[in-house]
């Protein structure tokens, strides 16, 4: 029926280790599997690397990788919470390249409904951002060149932000919930204020400043 290996030790729960050694008293890495298929000693599997890095020197391995009894794998804890579960002493980070110039990097994400499978990635030919949906034949509703300009319903932007809403008259719609909201263009001279007070829409010179032109809804 097929060959397999089996190791086992007399006393359930305990370890049970593949080890791997340069000489016979340094080992390199390990695999440990552990438990019993019961909830006091749930098992796992755990790669265990060696310490050594190319600033010192270790006889001590630590371990590096779990998958526990639900299948949900650890890298860097011991007690993953996802189906994969990454932490990092550090700014933890996620890395992934295409291989390849021209190459697109991505990640699927996807719910299963009619409109849920999205795709974030780096599009290789122009190394611009992009988020997609896959459902709705491949629209991009947002992409950020390598140069900052961002567009939002356009693929092609050539200022910093460039939104596009197709037939939609209403392109962008800038809410606060108190009973002010503004708009502020500023370069380094100074600033204009676009206001709406209730249903008033004033042009100042800066919030405290003074206004320079109203308009009444009325």
């Amino acid at each position: 029926n097929g060959t397999s290996i089996t190791i086992q030790n007399s006393f359930g729960e305990s370890s049970k280790n593949i080890k791997f050694r340069n000489t016979d008293t340094v080992e390199t890495a390990r695999i440990e599997a552990y438990g019993r298929n019961n909830t006091s000693f749930p098992p796992y599997l755990a790669f265990h690397v060696n310490q050594t890095t190319s600033g010192s020197q270790s006889n001590d391995v630590a371990e590096r990788m779990r998958i526990d009894s639900s299948g949900q794998v650890g890298i860097g804890t011991s007690s993953p919470t996802a189906p994969l579960h990454i932490v990092s002493s550090g700014n933890t980070k996620l890395r992934i390249d295409a291989g390849n110039t021209g190459f697109d990097p991505n990640i699927t994400l996807d719910t299963l409904d009619s409109n849920g499978e999205w795709n974030i990635r780096v599009e290789g030919s122009d190394e611009s951002f992009r988020i997609q949906n896959i459902d709705q034949g491949g629209v991009e509703p947002f992409i950020i060149k390598h140069t900052g300009q961002v567009g939002i319903g356009d693929t092609s932007p050539d200022t910093r932000l460039h939104v596009n809403s197709g037939s939609t008259n209403s392109v962008a719609t800038f809410e606060s919930t108190d009973s002010l909201g503004r708009i502020i263009i500023k370069d380094n001279a100074g600033e204009i204020h676009l206001t709406n007070v209730g249903n008033d829409f004033a042009v100042r010179t800066s919030n405290a400043g003074s206004t320079k032109m109203t308009i009444l809804h009325s």
